[in-house]
């Protein structure tokens, strides 16, 4: 990881986690204590908007391909 990274990495962590939990040990964290900080955090985000695709070009269906007489004679000769 490249120290850019790491630091970056570091500053996600720390930033909205120390202020909620201080100086409390790892070990006294439970996973219903980091589901409700989860939770916070994600109530003060706004939610990323999908991007519409716009060059999306609508067509027809392909109307279906007629089978080969052999397919038919093979169908109807079972």
């Amino acid at each position: 990881m490249s120290p850019r990274n790491a630091a970056d990495q570091i500053s996600m962590l720390r930033n909205p986690v120390q202020p909620e939990w201080k100086t409390r040990l790892v070990t006294d964290i439970t996973p219903d204590d980091a589901a409700r900080l989860l939770t916070k955090i994600g109530e003060d985000r706004a939610r990323p908007a999908k991007e519409k695709v716009k060059s999306r070009v609508k067509r027809k269906l392909q109307e279906p391909k007629p089978k080969s007489i052999s397919a038919r004679l093979r169908i109807h000769s079972q």
